[in-house]
């Protein structure tokens, strides 16, 4: 069934308020068909629209859901399996839309950091495009008339300007093919565990990246553990949900291991460069002492700490190295206008 995807909002409203009416003690059915009539998006109530027509023919909500996998996943859908097996439905779905904000507000540290570069570098693009394509060309005839010897700058500036309005059309044509071919290749997924080898091994980029993946991996996996599921299918559920390549090789790798009789922290350890050491230990102390749910819970709580350590971190470094890279930009165009000025200033002084 292929219904327009809900948005990560509307998606833990939604299992927020579903688990109110099942506590309050509102049937299901009933609850869905309240949620159905107040909901005000048309993806939302699609739905709910799908919901209610399984429930309606007797299969749990779990089936109902599992029917749109283009908007709810195997962790949702397990877990609402979990909790329809153990008849802790609301648990189950206030546990789901926890990690959904958890999940979201750990996307939008890392988008933070990408943001103001994004700006600056596209104001920067923008003034030296202004500058290159339309001042100074207005100036140049009059910097030739004078035929002085134009210094570097400005033969630096009339090179791009040249090349900007001339091939313009191989440049575009350019970018769309760099555009295409990296979107073709992306989607390998041999290509993206490189590439994402690659960032693991860049400072700090490569440990935001890591700590990222490892907060959203033992999230999910402590939520899906906690809700009464073995921990190989845990494991399975975790997978899916993940976006890194990398990742879910390793936790297909892990999930071999285990279930060949292998401890968990020794699976886990077996790949070193993807997890802090934090991890194997946490690990090992709750195999040994039967608390492995809260040692899951206790890297994602300490992965999402230092996640938010390092976006501020990065923030500081990262805002006066953009200025110094808009500095560099607009006083080299500067100066490849200024520069002539003076020079026919002092000549005509002379």
């Amino acid at each position: 069934m292929k219904l327009a995807r809900m948005n990560t909002r509307d998606k833990i409203l939604l299992f927020e308020r579903l688990s109110l009416y099942l506590s309050a003690g509102m049937p299901i059915l009933g609850a869905i068909a309240s949620l159905r009539q107040s909901a005000k998006r048309a993806s939302t109530r699609a739905v709910l629209v799908a919901c209610e027509d399984s429930l309606q023919r007797g299969h749990p909500l779990s089936e109902g859901l599992a029917a749109t996998p283009r908007t709810f996943d195997a962790f949702t859908i397990g877990l609402i399996a979990a909790g329809e097996s153990s008849g802790n439905l609301a648990s189950s779905l206030k546990r789901i839309a926890e990690t959904l904000a958890q999940r979201s507000a750990l996307s939008e540290r890392i988008i933070s950091i990408c943001i103001y570069p994004a700006v600056v570098l596209l104001a920067t693009a923008g003034l030296g495009g202004f500058l290159i394509l339309y001042v100074f060309p207005k100036m140049l005839p009059v910097l030739e008339g004078f035929h002085i010897s134009l210094p570097w700058p400005t033969r630096l500036l009339i090179g791009i300007e040249h090349i900007l309005e001339h091939d313009w059309i191989g440049i575009a044509l350019a970018c769309g093919a760099l555009v295409i071919s990296s979107s073709v290749l992306i989607r390998r997924e041999a290509v993206r565990r490189r590439i994402e080898a690659i960032m693991l091994r860049i400072p700090i980029v490569g440990n935001a990246y890591r700590t990222y993946a490892v907060a959203r991996l033992f999230l999910v996996l402590s939520m899906t553990y906690e809700s009464g599921i073995s921990i190989l299918p845990a494991f399975a559920i975790t997978e899916s949900t993940l976006t890194s390549s990398l990742y879910r090789e390793s936790l297909r790798a892990i999930s071999a291991r285990v279930g060949h009789g292998e401890r968990i922290a020794d699976a886990f350890n077996a790949t070193p460069l993807l997890y802090p050491d934090i991890a194997f230990q946490l690990i090992a102390t709750g195999e040994a002492t039967g608390t492995l749910r809260q040692s899951f819970t206790h890297i994602a709580e300490i992965s999402a700490n230092e996640l938010g350590i390092i976006t501020r971190t990065v923030s500081v470094l990262i805002e006066p190295a953009l200025m110094a890279c808009m500095g560099l930009v607009v006083g080299t165009i500067a100066l490849a206008i200024v520069m002539p000025i003076y020079q026919i200033t002092g000549s005509l002084s002379a």
